[in-house]
C-alpha cells in the first residue's frame, strides 16, 4: 500500500547508518517497562533507529496478531493496521517527526512518550482498537534517536474507536502536549494536564496505571502506603468515579496517560 511505503520512507530520512553503534538497552527490563505502560493485552518491540531495524519483539506478538515473530520488521509492524487507519498513522508519524526533530531540543527527546490509537487486525481476523506508545530509550553520539521501545496495547475495552489525534506525554511530569490535531498540528503545552488533582495525586495516578501497589507507590514517592490510600480516595472524589480503573480509563481516552 502506498501510504505504508510513505511511512517507511518518512522515517528512513531521519535514520543514519553512519552513526556509531548505540548501546543496546537491558532487554531484561523491557517487559516490565512495557507492562507498566500497557492498559491491556500488548506486545512490544525494540527498534534500532539508526539501522532502521527491529532488534526484537515480545512473544505476545504472534498470539495477538497471528503473524510470525521470526520475520518481524518495520514493514511488518505496519501490516496489521486497518486499511482505513493507515492515513491516520501516516499523519501521526509525520507529526511525531516534526515534534521530536524540529520542535524539541535533542536533550528532551527521551523525556517524551508518543501516543496515538488505531485499529489492528488480530489473530482471529477481527480488528481491535490499540494504543500505540513509543519512547526513545537513548540517543546516538550525534544526538539523534538510538533505540525506540514501541508498545501496542489492546484498549478495545476502554475505547473502540481510534482518536484522530496524537499526544506527546512527558514521562516525569513536565509539559505535555495532548490531543494534537494531525491535520493542523500546533504544539501548545497542556499546562492543566490534570486539572482536577494535585501534582502528587497525578504522580500516584500514573503509578497506579503502571500496576503498582500502595506499598510500591509509597516507596517510590517516599510516603506511607496509608497516605497513598488517602490520595487515591481524594482522586476518586475529585473525579467523581467509582474506582481507579474508571479514572485511568477516562484519562487514557483523553490522551493524558
Amino acid at each position: 500500500m502506498k501510504e505504508k511505503e510513505q511511512v517507511l520512507s518518512f522515517w528512513k530520512q531521519f535514520s543514519d547508518e553512519g552513526n556509531d553503534p548505540v548501546t543496546t538497552p537491558d532487554l531484561s527490563v523491557l517487559d516490565q517497562i512495557a507492562g507498566y505502560f500497557s492498559p491491556g493485552s500488548y506486545y512490544y518491540y525494540l527498534m534500532n533507529f539508526p539501522k532502521f531495524k527491529m532488534e526484537m519483539v515480545s512473544h505476545d506478538y504472534n498470539r495477538l496478531t497471528g503473524l510470525s515473530s521470526e520475520t518481524f520488521s518495520v514493514a511488518q509492524w505496519l501490516e496489521p493496521i486497518h486499511p482505513d487507519d493507515v492515513p491516520h498513522v501516516q499523519n501521526c508519524e509525520k507529526v511525531a517527526g516534526e515534534f521530536l526533530f524540529d520542535f524539541l531540543s535533542p536533550s528532551d527527546i527521551t523525556s517524551y512518550k508518543v501516543s496515538y490509537t488505531y485499529r489492528m487486525k488480530t489473530a482471529s481476523g477481527g480488528y481491535r482498537n490499540v494504543l500505540h506508545q513509543a519512547v526513545a530509550l537513548n540517543l546516538t553520539p550525534s544526538q539523534s534517536i538510538g533505540h525506540v521501545l514501541g508498545i501496542e496495547a489492546d484498549i478495545e475495552h476502554i475505547a473502540s474507536v481510534p482518536k484522530n489525534t496524537i499526544s506527546f506525554i512527558h514521562l516525569t511530569g513536565g509539559k505535555s502536549f495532548l490531543n494534537i490535531s494531525t491535520s493542523n498540528p500546533n504544539f501548545i503545552a497542556d499546562m492543566e494536564t490534570y486539572p482536577n488533582i494535585t501534582k502528587q495525586e497525578a504522580n500516584i495516578l500514573k503509578l497506579v496505571s503502571f500496576g503498582l501497589s500502595n506499598e510500591e507507590i509509597g516507596d517510590r514517592l517516599f510516603i506511607s502506603a496509608h497516605t497513598v490510600k488517602t490520595h487515591r480516595a481524594n482522586i476518586l472524589k475529585k473525579e467523581g468515579k467509582p474506582n481507579m480503573t474508571a479514572v485511568i480509563s477516562d484519562y487514557i481516552r483523553k490522551g493524558i496517560i
